[in-house]
């Protein structure tokens, strides 16, 4: 089936969608779901015209972010829904890292439906519930927006005092140490009374 930004959507295809929230009538929120299988109505326009009337999807949830890939992870849910409106496609892959999915017996590649001697590696996935949102997309950033975390923006002052701390416990293992470079570096001291924002103090140890 072709989606309102020009892709063709097909069954397995992973899909975007807008849902209006049932709590806040008129609120809306991205979802994003797993084609299970397009549907044509006998008789209707949809079907006169070689379309699709709807698409069965199956819900996921978009959960954090996974602490490797820097990506949303996406879980399936028991639950389906009959969509019309879809936004467009996203490419959605299955956690293989965490669930340690191994290669497995190499299935054969067909061409012209025939099947040849040819055979490619394939991936026996555990636990297929688990899955990754590839975010990496340049077409459609635009709706893909809603499911990037913002990124956090470390404070100016903190990384300057853990800086300065850092360096002090460099100066005493050095001191520790009783070499002659620890002994230098001591002496020199550090003029780091105050940090450049003024948010903290520190002694000085020459």
């Amino acid at each position: 089936v072709s989606l309102v930004n020009g892709d063709w959507c097909a069954e397995n295809d992973w899909v975007t969608w807008r849902e209006t929230d049932p709590i806040r009538p008129g609120h809306q929120y991205h979802r994003v779901g797993w084609v299970l299988e397009i549907l044509q109505m006998k008789g209707s326009d949809a079907y006169n015209l070689g379309q699709a009337d709807f698409v069965l999807v199956r819900r996921s949830i978009i959960g954090e972010s996974h602490a490797r890939y820097h990506m949303p992870m996406v879980k399936l849910l028991d639950e389906y829904t009959l969509l019309e409106d879809i936004l467009c496609m996203v490419n959605v892959q299955h956690n293989c890292m965490d669930n340690k999915c191994l290669l497995a017996v190499n299935k054969s590649v067909y061409q012209e439906r025939e099947q040849t001697t040819q055979f490619v590696d394939r991936v026996a996935h555990k636990n297929g519930m688990e899955y990754i949102l590839n975010l990496v997309k340049m077409r459609d950033s635009r709706l893909l927006a809603p499911f990037r975390h913002a990124v956090p923006v470390a404070n100016h002052d903190e990384v300057i005092h853990h800086m300065v701390l850092r360096e002090i416990e460099v100066v005493k293992e050095w001191a520790k140490s009783g070499d002659a470079k620890g002994k230098a570096k001591v002496k020199q001291g550090l003029d780091i009374n105050h940090l450049s924002a003024g948010s903290a103090q520190v002694p000085n140890h020459s």
